[in-house]
């Protein structure tokens, strides 16, 4: 006769996997998002960007793929090769502010030598402000590392100020766009409230 687990750890389990379901949806919304302009233009061979687009681009998917990873890691027990993996997460998510300020710098240059200063003036700006978002809730995440419950959260919304980019591309409504943007957000708030009662 196989025990069942009890309660108390049967929510434990549940509550670790509930981040590698979040970093799953957030993949979902990078590749859709991405789809058309980014991956299918660059498997045919057909792809326009340059070389510090794809290093951008290459930066953000590690980036997506190193949470994930800290997510499954954390949830099956293996917390050491969490941690050690976190410190190199720190200098991988430096480098991805760097890499963000620094290619949206480069291309807000190419429209002024392009079309002039006062043209370049309707360039949107919004990776750097993704960036100024994302930068302080990466900060928390990391000093507060030692609190897991917290730590894990702001690492929810410090991802989830990053996937404005592929949200908007998906030609949905405002409304929805917004709402696919914050879903992890949303899907975390859900959670706690009707799973933990807080």
């Amino acid at each position: 006769m196989n025990a069942q687990p009890a309660p108390d750890a049967a929510a434990r389990n549940t509550r670790r996997w509930f981040f590698v379901v979040a970093g799953g949806v957030m993949v979902m919304i990078v590749v859709a998002g991405f789809r058309d302009s980014y991956f299918r233009p660059l498997v045919a061979g057909t792809s326009g960007h340059n070389g510090v687009i794809h290093f951008h681009a290459l930066v953000y998917l590690g980036w997506i793929a190193l949470f994930l990873t800290q997510a499954v890691l954390a949830s099956t027990g293996r917390i050491e090769s969490h941690r050690r993996v976190g410190k190199v997460g720190i200098a991988y998510g430096v480098l991805v502010i760097v890499v963000g300020v620094g290619t949206t710098l480069y291309q807000y240059a190419n429209v002024i030598r392009a079309r002039g200063l006062e043209a370049s003036l309707w360039f949107p700006i919004w990776p750097l402000i993704d960036m100024l978002i994302f930068a302080p809730f990466f900060l928390l995440a990391v000093l507060l590392r030692h609190k897991p419950e917290i730590h894990k959260r702001f690492m929810i919304v410090a991802m989830t100020t990053l996937l404005i980019a592929p949200a908007g591309r998906l030609g949905l409504s405002v409304v929805l766009t917004q709402l696919v943007w914050l879903s992890p957000i949303l899907l975390g708030l859900a959670y706690d409230v009707f799973r933990q009662r807080r």
